[in-house]
């Protein structure tokens, strides 16, 4: 058949023409042949039941930025072939309503399965949901142990909140100079949302039982934005307008 011809054809008759040309190509070329059928108007779910999870995932990573519902269609397909980043990926905007109606109790077992699969950032938001009790009952000690795993394998805001839950003695023992180091790793490290994060919820005391400590606090967000931490930088603005602002 002639590229004209292909061309000519409606994008419901197009589709098999196009997956009969992806799958006698090697798999990069797959890719992109695939994301350029997106563009053309053709069907992504067949793509990515065509191929590898991971292809999947990129496919709906593409769509989610016009589309997120139909992207979230593409993630529990990838999510049911055992891919544990779409799990995690469907689970977190499920869980709080990012682009879609929020399901929480869904958003979380999505969450759990990414969790076992030592996925990033799921066993964090998982831990997250036990500490606040919001889809899970209220259990600071089991969050904790999640946060410290997760913070275990990289996720630096796992760090954070494990180092302000030890700082006040919160689903775990009270160590003060242990969770202070915690933090201040975190701001060293160079992770501008943790570091952000942990200076604003110490100024604010605002997780769940944590002891308000501003001194702390604007120290760590200081020590941050000394390291060129924008988003640091801007919160310990914010804090000291507000203190500028009181009578």
């Amino acid at each position: 058949m002639s590229d004209d011809a292909t061309h000519r054809a409606p994008p419901a008759r197009r589709w098999p023409i196009v997956v009969a040309v992806l799958l006698a190509a090697p798999s990069s070329v797959c890719l992109l042949a695939c994301l350029g059928s997106l563009a053309a108007g053709a069907f992504p779910e067949a793509a990515c039941r065509a191929f590898s999870s991971g292809h999947c995932v990129r496919i709906a990573d593409s769509v989610a930025a016009t589309n997120v519902p139909r992207a979230a269609v593409l993630y529990q397909i990838a999510c049911d072939r055992g891919d544990a980043i779409a799990c995690t990926t469907l689970g977190v905007r499920l869980s709080v309503g990012r682009g879609l109606p929020r399901e929480r109790d869904r958003g979380l077992v999505l969450l759990e399965r990414g969790c076992r699969a030592r996925a990033w950032g799921a066993c964090t938001q998982l831990g997250a949901a036990w500490w606040s009790g919001d889809g899970r009952p209220h259990d600071p000690a089991r969050a904790v142990l999640l946060f410290r795993g997760a913070c275990e394998t990289g996720d630096l805001l796992a760090c954070a909140w494990a180092g302000l839950a030890t700082r006040s003695g919160v689903g775990t023992a009270r160590d003060v100079a242990a969770g202070d180091r915690a933090l201040m790793r975190v701001c060293d490290a160079g992770d501008d949302i943790a570091c952000a994060d942990a200076g604003r919820r110490l100024l604010d005391g605002d997780f769940g039982g944590i002891t308000r400590d501003a001194t702390f606090g604007e120290a760590l967000l200081r020590r941050g934005c000394a390291r060129g931490l924008h988003r640091t930088c801007a919160v310990l603005r914010r804090s000291r307008g507000a203190r500028g602002a009181q009578p």
